[in-house]
């Protein structure tokens, strides 16, 4: 099976420390979000690229991520599916899609038919090739499918991080590494579209926080001894803002 995931020291740090009140998904996995063009959510999706043996079964992780994200459907009464594509071969020809969590069964798709379901949900595909979907860091089949097919008239961002304070949903976060230091960093305006999704998807009954460090390419370093944070809230005249810099260990806490 082909292996997407690159790693995370802030996935590891809180697998390491047992932080349970942390929560994320890894591997060939990702809890997407679709908005139209001005990233106003439409449609949720668990996509899950799976090996040969695995192709039509349900994990415990998709399941628990599939109902993870429910919870944000919910909230605006939006769809939310579970996707499952082939990461074995080369080919993107077929896919199983689960369309409620409570009533697990995959009904197959061709990519034709995937394409109808975006746009039978809100979204204006188009034939214009994406110029950036999740800040082109992965090149699984079904997002290569995604940029070359889906156009660019919709808005795609990934929930990286959830967080539960007294066993409730709190807040779910974006997180950003780069070879910028931490003093000089701040977020990019081409990724406000993407911000304001999560934003729209979240808002008001969780907060949404940006977490940022510093990854070093020579010699590689992915640097979490200190994460800075901002939060984001575009119904305030300040959208984002700066909230502190912590050392890792006061702020992925039990």
């Amino acid at each position: 099976m082909l292996h997407y995931y690159q790693g995370n020291a802030l996935y590891d740090y809180i697998i390491t420390n047992k932080v349970e009140r942390y929560n994320f998904v890894t591997g060939n996995m990702w809890q997407l979000v679709y908005g139209d063009h001005c990233s106003t959510p439409k449609l949720l999706i668990v996509v899950s690229g799976v090996d040969e043996k695995d192709w039509g079964d349900f994990s415990d992780r998709e399941i628990k991520a599939f109902r993870q994200l429910n919870q944000l459907s919910n909230l605006h009464q939006l769809p939310c599916f579970l996707l499952q594509f082939k990461a074995f071969g080369d080919t993107f020809d077929e896919i199983n899609l689960c369309k409620s969590s409570h009533q697990l069964s995959f009904t197959k798709l061709t990519p034709r038919q995937l394409k109808d379901l975006f746009r039978d949900h809100g979204l204006a595909v188009n034939d214009k090739r994406a110029t950036k979907y999740l800040n082109d860091k992965v090149s699984s089949a079904y997002h290569k499918w995604q940029r070359d097919t889906l156009g660019s008239d919709i808005t795609v961002s990934d929930i990286d991080l959830w967080i539960h304070k007294d066993n409730k949903l709190f807040a779910v976060c974006e997180l950003k590494r780069s070879k910028v230091s931490l003093e000089k960093w701040e977020p990019y305006e081409d990724d406000f579209k993407n911000f304001r999704l999560i934003h729209n998807l979240s808002y008001p009954n969780y907060k949404f926080f940006i977490i940022y460090n510093l990854r070093t390419p020579s010699p590689f370093k992915d640097d979490i001894s200190l994460l800075k944070v901002f939060e984001v809230d575009f119904s305030q005249s300040q959208p984002i803002r700066y909230v502190d810099t912590y050392p890792v260990e006061r702020l992925i806490s039990r």
